[in-house]
């Protein structure tokens, strides 16, 4: 039997997306906000909304605008972003560049993976 062994490993990697992220938070007559974004995952922004401004949930509105292709790096970091409009009120949030959002969101964590695989001669 032959057996060969392989090793491979990553460093920190971070999502670059094809869009940047941007949000704009547009204030209602009754009190409440909604927030228009370029996300992955609105019901995280409206739990984030709804903590930072003390609003229920009939008060906070999220709509999710084109995602761009985020391949997980528009999860977390919009819910940010979304907080800055609200609190800004009608003007928009939107971080200056894909360096500027890379350096801001969670990372993957480095990797290793060790794959071995037995050959058996015919």
């Amino acid at each position: 039997m032959s057996l060969s062994k392989a090793s491979i490993a990553s460093g920190i990697r971070s999502s670059c997306t094809s869009r940047p992220n941007g949000v704009i938070a547009v204030p209602d007559e009754s009190g409440g906000v909604t927030v228009y974004g370029s996300m992955q995952c609105p019901y995280y922004v409206h739990r984030a909304l709804k903590v930072l401004l003390g609003l229920p949930d009939d008060k906070v509105r999220v709509v999710q605008t084109e995602t761009g292709g985020g391949f997980g790096g528009k999860e977390e970091y919009p819910s940010m972003i979304a907080g800055h409009a609200a609190l800004l009120r009608s003007r928009p949030a939107v971080p200056s560049s894909s360096s500027t959002t890379a350096s801001r969101t969670c990372s993957r964590p480095p990797s290793a993976t060790l794959r071995s695989c037995g050959i058996e001669p015919a």
